[in-house]
């Protein structure tokens, strides 16, 4: 059984918040549930630790601001046609609404704690250019020199997909497609030990949906799990699902990062949940060697 307690001497972290953690259902921000992930996160930094945030959310909250300023601007003739639907937008639309709205409020949120934020918006060709990623982690760094938080998104506006790149360097083994991959892709390049990816699930269970998650996957346990388990579809609010968050765990557990699975979704307990999992308490399902 891997020794659980020396999470907490990780001095480099990346969170990952999934859409579930960031918003509430109807898209809008948990502001219970953000404040509890910012308040950790302070904590960690005033502790002299060095903490990247990946986010999701910009769609929700973009697709929440564009249906009411549908409303409002709809005239009454519009309205008994219903002419505007949200189908008539697309996920880029919503979150190039939204991303403003939802770094407001990380702004706000860590001014609170003495700590300013910064914001990333990337895409899979920042990763596979060479002479951008290297910007990137030099950029990234500087931030983090100077003490603030990198806040880092998918660039969701306009991100078109899968690229090839330009062929300067080789594709990577795991495909950036949401907010896990690149959480993983960004923990290998600046050698990060621990990962949390916070979703709406406690952590990874032998049956979907039932019985306690898995405390501990070491590289053979997740050979045997992956021949008897399959987890498909995605969640409900988000791009990711169960499996895109396996695939980036098993991506960082061979380059040894730690990573934990767990919930962010507990509403007022979202601190004391997210420092219970570094500090060892069992909380989710840790990948480790």
């Amino acid at each position: 059984m891997a020794n659980l307690r020396d999470l907490d001497r990780a001095t480099r972290i990346v969170i990952k918040c999934g859409t579930s953690t960031v918003s509430n259902p109807d898209g809008t921000p948990s502001l219970v549930r953000l404040s509890g992930v910012v308040e950790s996160i302070a904590k960690l930094m005033h502790e002299g630790k060095q903490v990247i945030l990946v986010t999701s959310g910009a769609v929700g909250c973009g697709r929440s601001k564009v249906r009411r300023n549908n409303a409002l601007h709809r005239s009454f003739h519009d309205l008994q046609r219903m002419t505007v639907k949200d189908s008539d937008l697309d996920a880029a639309a919503y979150a190039a609404a939204g991303q403003l709205a939802l770094m407001a409020i990380y702004e706000t949120l860590f001014g609170t704690q003495d700590i300013d934020a910064s914001q990333f918006l990337v895409t899979q060709r920042d990763f596979r250019d060479a002479g951008n990623r290297e910007h990137l982690e030099q950029s990234l760094r500087a931030i983090q020199k100077a003490g603030m938080i990198p806040i880092v998104n998918e660039n969701d506006a306009i991100v078109a997909g899968p690229t090839e790149g330009d062929g300067s360097i080789p594709k990577s083994e795991l495909e950036i497609s949401d907010n896990d991959s690149i959480a993983a892709v960004l923990a290998t390049q600046l050698n990060c030990e621990l990962v949390l990816l916070l979703s709406n699930v406690d952590g990874v269970y032998e049956k979907v949906g039932e019985g306690k998650p898995i405390s501990v996957i070491t590289p053979d346990a997740l050979e045997q799990m992956k021949k008897k388990i399959t987890y498909d579809g995605k969640s409900a609010a988000g791009r990711g699902g169960m499996d895109s968050k396996v695939k980036a765990a098993e991506y960082m557990m061979h380059r040894g990062v730690k990573v934990v699975i767990a919930s962010g979704s507990s509403g007022q307990q979202a601190t004391r949940t997210l420092l219970d999992i570094i500090e060892g308490q069992g909380i989710g399902t840790v990948f480790t060697k």
